[in-house]
């Protein structure tokens, strides 16, 4: 419980700023993943540092969870530190709670690309 509790808070603290919903569209309008040129490739490619093409989990961590959780996800005056949830939960059940929210927390509007990015990014951070 303790940990689910600490993921919701993950969700609650967003500032609804270019967030994707469900449908991989942005609240700017722009879809899939757009390289240096400005060009938008709709598939998603890995590159050597495990994360895929376009998206940047540590940039979708800081913009959708640090208000809460702190920039280092260890937790703030507002949310929980992540360590033992990242450590214990699988990569589905951290996803689940990012978009569907629990406890006190609410789900946040990310893609499951880029809650996969945000949980790719975690586990960097506590391995």
């Amino acid at each position: 419980m303790l940990t689910l509790s600490l993921l919701l808070s993950l969700a609650a603290c967003t500032d609804g700023k270019d967030s994707a919903d469900n449908t991989g569209t942005t609240d700017s309008g722009t879809t899939g993943n757009t390289d240096d040129t400005g060009t938008t490739d709709d598939t998603a490619k890995t590159d050597d540092t495990g994360t895929t093409g376009g998206l940047d989990g540590e940039q979708l961590f800081l913009t959708n969870c640090s208000g809460c959780h702190g920039t280092d996800a260890m937790g703030s005056n507002n949310g929980p530190p992540l360590d033992r949830e990242v450590q214990m939960l699988s990569d589905n059940q951290l996803i689940g709670i990012m978009q569907n929210g629990e406890g006190r927390m609410p789900g946040i509007e990310v893609s499951v690309e880029e809650a996969q990015e945000i949980v790719n990014y975690l586990r960097t951070l506590f391995p």
